[in-house]
């Protein structure tokens, strides 16, 4: 989504507790590395009531390095 939408702050930031990040990345320590090597970067913050959370941030905005690791991943699942 971040490819698509590369100004949108929402696609540019993953909350690793999310159900669906957990288990399709955060659970993964192959996944995590790739996203760093991309340009996210892990933030600690606190939610509304003060309770710590992890982010996934993209700080650099590269797209070609984005379809890049989109097109290896992709073709590493299709094995």
């Amino acid at each position: 989504n971040v490819i698509e939408h590369p100004d949108n702050m929402k696609f540019k930031r993953l909350r690793k507790a999310n159900p669906a990040i957990r288990k399709n990345i955060a659970n993964h320590q192959a996944a995590i590395e790739i996203l760093l090597m991309i340009g996210f970067i892990e933030e600690a913050t606190f939610d509304q009531i003060g309770r710590p959370e992890t982010y996934l941030v993209l700080k650099r905005n590269d797209p070609g390095l984005l379809w890049l690791a989109k097109s290896s991943l992709e073709t590493e699942v299709a094995l």
